[in-house]
């Protein structure tokens, strides 16, 4: 074991010289003939191995230290240059006796037992110096097959020279010979599939330990590892050795070494995941989970753990399809959910195998489904199992999120995710109603599963008025008001039903949720032609005049329900009692992100709430704060008083009558605060500034979102139409609505 500076425990016995062979406490190693250039006067020393980095051409170790006062290292930081001094006799160095800063000054013709290094650490408690020296590739390569923590006999000149000729020769205990494999050859291995992830970047794969002890101890899943196989040349026969990956350069082998992640590790096999080619993974998907396959790797860790991989006996594939490939495939739709995003459908089981199989899944568990067809038609489910990124070759494959199995095991419930140009068709279709799908035979990783999505047969598609309408179109419709509860924001209202008897479910009760198909054209709806319950499956039988309410009651032929106005709608329907009707604007699609119904306005607003439309020129819009700045035009008289007005005071504009409902220019201004105005050509506003050579007077104000729709294409300097009410008693302008106004430009 190796304590913080890299040195191994209990390794403390003095090593001394005798014939060749040198001995630290009970370990023993033999030592070849060492023979050296012509004048070279060496001597060897002992080090425990630490680390071995071969580009860097340097090799860390730890040397014992017999300096009675201990070394003079304080001051040093790793990576210091520093020069070693050794105890010693002839050509064998004892331990080390003394350290010094290698100041590049030079050594005097009589120094002997001489290294330079570079400082790594120093432990007192074990009196030991750890360091690291350089020295030519051909004397270090042999050490990669050495192990962390083993010793090592070194071989240096006396005097050292500067540069990178510390280290002449290294033998190490248990090395090899340095006849290993060449830098690009490869070997064999065999394992049984597991997974391989959609990315293609993680295959799992499960192999024979040739010995019951060969996993090393404390070892956890996700640990990165390194395996040792029992092999002859090119061939592996099983795991040898998993050990944890270091980066320490010794890999403890010269040859059949695989760099690896650990899933699972027991007394027989090892399980553990590399990343395989990206070449290879089409074949791999063809292969199933428990089948055996064929790798290839370089005998010595590389950037590539494994070039390539192969079904253990290649076959031909059953099918021979194309990457593009696609057939049909049938389901009965269940739900679409609100971003569209997944299809919840059901489909016929056709073997007792799938249906046992998908006994044992959960709901959300990813799944791979295998059809029986012919050629491009698939006809019910054949198999189902878990999605391991292995899917067999025989075609008729989809990706699937499993949902459930009918108490019978005939159908399976499964989703999916649609192709984005099918949902406002699948939003069309109704739930258990019939569809047909297209998918790919061989799904690409990370591609959408389904290519496209039809109704079953042509004659069922929903009729459409005309073009699918934008997601954010609305219309308006119209109903008598019944009751109006302010506390909880709702209003229900009764409106006619223009279709013959049995368009209303017959098993609502007061309360339901239900969906609202009306009769229309454009953005103009006439009456009601069908309720249903909202079951909330997504998929509501038409792409327009869509109403989510609340079932109140049907009487004869009328409807009641309840429906929850914006809060800025207020305003609009002041005055409105039983009786009285309103019209109510809602988009065509409830999935377009905002409520069900986005403005409530009087039937007839000259009675029952009166407004004024004012202009000016866009300034700004804030979308996020949802205010809008406008430069409007102003009577020349107000610029006698206006600069008693500073920015962002709270002001009330009066504007002065125009023709009809329109009026011209601001007339007046004054302080909210000292204000009694409420009511008429009047308007809360924050103001900003003036300008008296243009007689513009610029102010901001807040707008309500359904407004901010209408602007939001709107480039500055164009002008804007607004209507606001007469009543104006709120804290900000009452202002219904707003459009660009069409052939005017600031100039």
């Amino acid at each position: 074991m190796l304590n913080r500076t890299g040195v191994r425990a209990g390794l403390t016995a003095s090593p001394r010289v005798w014939r060749g062979v040198v001995l630290t406490g009970a370990l023993a190693v033999a030592q070849p003939a060492v023979t050296f250039g012509a004048g070279v006067d060496s001597y060897r020393w002992l080090g425990e191995l630490v680390a071995l980095d071969e580009g860097a051409r340097a090799l860390t170790v730890t040397s014992r230290v017999v300096a009675p006062a201990g070394l003079a290292v304080a001051g040093l930081e790793p990576g210091d240059p520093i020069l070693i001094t050794w105890s010693g006799s002839d050509h064998g160095a004892q331990a080390i006796s003394a350290v010094a800063p290698d100041d590049g000054s030079g050594l005097s013709p009589g120094d002997r037992f001489r290294l330079r290094a570079r400082f790594v650490a120093a432990d007192a408690a074990r009196s030991s110096l750890t360091f690291s020296v350089s020295g030519p590739s051909s004397a270090l390569a042999p050490l990669r097959a050495a192990t962390q923590g083993t010793w090592a006999t070194v071989t240096s000149p006396h005097r050292p020279a500067h540069g990178p000729a510390a280290v002449v020769a290294v033998d190490a205990y248990g090395a090899g010979d340095g006849r290993g494999p060449a830098a690009g050859d490869t070997y064999d291995w065999h394992g049984e599939l597991v997974s391989l992830d959609n990315a293609g970047r993680s295959l799992t794969i499960r192999s024979r330990l040739v010995s019951p002890n060969a996993a090393a101890a404390g070892l956890e899943p996700g640990d990165a590892i390194r395996i040792t196989w029992s092999g002859y040349r090119d061939r592996a026969a099983g795991v040898r050795a998993v050990v944890p990956a270091d980066d320490s350069g010794l890999w403890g082998s010269e040859r059949f070494l695989l760099d690896a992640k650990l899933v699972a590790v027991d007394s027989r096999y090892v399980t553990f995941s590399v990343e395989p080619p990206a070449d290879g993974i089409d074949a791999l998907r063809a292969l199933t989970p428990g089948a055996w396959a064929t790798a290839t790797s370089p005998h010595q860790p590389a950037a590539a753990a494994v070039e390539g991989v192969t079904a253990y006996a290649a076959s031909p594939a059953d099918v021979p399809l194309t990457a593009d490939a696609a057939y049909r495939w049938h389901g009965e739709l269940v739900s679409l959910n609100d971003a569209g995003d997944t299809l919840t459908v059901q489909s016929r089981l056709v073997s007792d195998a799938a249906a046992a199989s998908a006994a044992g899944l959960e709901a959300g568990d990813a799944i791979v489904i295998t059809w029986s067809g012919f050629e491009n038609r698939a006809d019910g489910i054949r198999a189902v199992e878990r999605d391991a990124g292995l899917w067999g070759d025989g075609g008729f494959l989809l990706q699937a999120t499993f949902v459930e199995t009918d108490p019978s095991r005939r159908y399976l419930t499964f989703s999916v995710e649609p192709p984005a140009d099918s949902v406002p068709a699948l939003r069309a279709m109704t739930r258990g109603s019939w569809a047909t799908l297209a998918s790919h035979h061989r799904p690409a990783a990370g591609a959408t599963p389904v290519l496209t999505v039809d109704a079953y047969a042509p004659s069922m598609a929903p009729r459409l008025a005309g073009m699918a309408p934008a997601a954010d179109d609305a219309y308006k419709w119209r109903g008598e008001l019944v009751s109006r509860d302010e506390e909880a924001g709702t209003l229900t209202v009764r409106s006619r039903l223009v279709s013959p008897s049995g368009t209303v479910a017959a098993d609502l009760d007061a309360g339901d949720p239900i969906v609202i198909t009306w009769s229309g054209f454009d953005d103009r709806a006439d009456g009601i032609r069908a309720v249903k319950r909202d079951d909330g499956s997504g998929l509501w039988g038409s792409d327009r005049f869509l109403l989510q309410a609340e079932f109140a009651a049907v009487e004869g032929r009328y409807l009641t329900f309840t429906v929850e106005p914006p809060a800025d709608s207020a305003p609009m329907m002041q005055g409105l009692v039983p009786g009285a009707w309103a019209i109510g604007t809602s988009p065509h699609r409830p999935d377009s992100g905002v409520g069900a119904v986005t403005m409530v306005d009087a039937y007839d607003p000259a009675r029952r709430a009166r407004r004024y439309v004012w202009n000016g020129a866009l300034v700004d819009l804030d979308e996020a704060a949802a205010a809008v700045t406008v430069s409007a035009p102003v009577e020349e008289h107000v610029f006698r008083y206006v600069d008693r007005f500073s920015k962002d005071d709270e002001v009330v504009l009066i504007w002065t009558p125009g023709d009809g409902d329109g009026v011209r220019a601001i007339r007046y201004l004054e302080l909210r605060a000292q204000s009694i105005l409420k009511h008429g050509f009047v308007l809360p506003v924050k103001f900003l500034s003036a300008d008296e050579d243009r007689r513009r007077i610029t102010f901001t104000t807040p707008i309500p979102a359904r407004a901010l729709g209408a602007l939001s294409d709107a480039e500055p300097g164009v002008w804007i139409n607004a209507t606001s009410l007469f009543d104006q008693s709120y804290e900000h302008a009452a202002i219904i609505a707003m459009e660009v106004e069409g052939g005017y430009a600031e100039e």
